[in-house]
């Protein structure tokens, strides 16, 4: 059997942006996240941020010259505009990691000791990342971490329930985060919202993700999501104790609210509010 790349947990999701300041003050005010780094990517020329929004990390990132198109940051904001640009996940390797990778036919970019990229063309539509360190100063590495430290919030936020991705080839997703990488098949079904579509979840070390494949691609909110550059990440997916309480505080902060696209029964942050970003809130349990 061919070795599998070892998941440890989900570092965080990326939010490429125009100004990192800006997003973090937003998530901070949206989510009540605690943002613990912020630092300048010079051999990028970009600026980025970490914070937690409840238990999940957020890394807003922006190029330092965005109408520039000279670096990679800023060519994505060009092609794709302000949106959710990848996840991360904490392996063990990076170098070996990226070996296997390419021992698979994977391709990859923007490839360093400690971290890289693999493309969506490898992953069926998905900008993933592989991180073989452990970020300086996360609190979640320190004794103590309470993934509940959020309790008492006025959105009543409690934590990530998934992130919600869009695949454009549901095979070669699988084989990505299933043969390549050692991700936990969960269940595999069909979803009725917000369009007949087939979705597989998955358990990718601590974090649960669902890959959502749409019967017809070109109709839809996922057809109008792929009509244009898509990085895959559409959505991520929270839980609240109280919808009632989280549209309160929505309201009181003056951040508008959307049809959610994938929680019938809940509810969703307009993305144009959340600097391109989809969020939605669902009850918990």
């Amino acid at each position: 059997m061919t070795a599998r790349i070892a998941i440890r947990r989900i570092l965080h999701t990326i939010h490429a942006v125009r100004d990192v300041h800006a997003a973090r003050k937003l998530y901070q005010d949206v989510f009540g996240g605690i943002a613990f780094a912020e630092r300048y990517h010079e051999g990028e020329d970009r600026d980025m941020a970490l914070l937690y929004a409840a238990n999940h990390m957020i890394e807003p990132m922006a190029p330092r010259r965005p109408d520039e198109p000279d670096t990679i940051f800023s060519r994505y904001l060009a092609k794709y505009g302000e949106s959710l640009h990848s996840f991360e996940l904490r392996i063990e390797d990076a170098v070996e990691a990226a070996r296997l990778c390419r021992e698979r036919g994977l391709d990859l970019s923007t490839v360093y000791p400690k971290f890289f990229f693999v493309k969506p063309a490898s992953t069926g539509g998905i900008v993933v990342q592989l991180c073989g360190k452990p970020l300086e100063n996360d609190p979640q590495d320190y004794r103590g971490w309470r993934p509940d430290w959020i309790e008492g919030h006025p959105s009543s936020l409690r934590r990530l329930h998934h992130i919600a991705c869009v695949v454009r080839d549901m095979d070669a997703a699988m084989g990505f985060f299933l043969d390549v990488l050692a991700g936990e098949l969960i269940s595999d079904g069909h979803i009725a919202h917000p369009q007949p579509a087939r979705q597989v979840r998955l358990m990718l070390g601590d974090t649960a993700v669902a890959l959502i494949a749409a019967d017809d691609p070109a109709s839809g909110p996922i057809g109008a999501y792929l009509s244009g550059p898509a990085s895959g990440i559409y959505a991520l997916v929270w839980e609240v104790d109280d919808l009632d309480a989280a549209r309160a505080h929505m309201a009181a902060i003056g951040i508008a609210l959307a049809d959610p696209q994938l929680e019938a029964d809940g509810i969703a942050i307009d993305p144009a509010a959340m600097l391109g970003a989809r969020h939605e809130f669902r009850l918990s349990g």
